[in-house]
């Protein structure tokens, strides 16, 4: 019950903060320190979290993923390649549903 209760007061700062003008982030970890002190959850059981999902090799794995696939789209918005790819698929199929069902997958 105490977790619950923890949530939802931690949850209910996150737009209190943001209208008064606090950055999302910010505002989010206030939220989850919040968390942390009505849940009652002790510093030590925070760094074995910390370490559990820092540690990982399965979890390292998907960070990986995750800025590989941020890097490839900087790449290509950079290079102005998902242009070249709209322009050629506009070429190729006509039906715009098809085209925007073929977008993800070429990009």
């Amino acid at each position: 019950m105490r977790q619950i209760i923890a949530v939802i007061i931690g949850f209910s700062f996150i737009p209190i903060l943001t209208k008064r003008k606090v950055p999302i982030a910010y505002s989010i970890l206030a939220s989850a320190f919040i968390m942390i002190l009505i849940s009652g959850l002790g510093l030590n059981s925070i760094g074995n979290i910390f370490k559990a999902t820092v540690l990982d090799p399965k979890k390292i794995g998907q960070y990986l993923t995750v800025v590989e696939i941020g890097v490839l789209g900087v790449l290509l918005k950079k290079y102005d390649f998902i242009q070249i790819i709209i322009e050629k698929l506009n070429q190729v199929v006509a039906n715009k549903k098809l085209q925007l069902m073929f977008i993800p997958a070429l990009i």
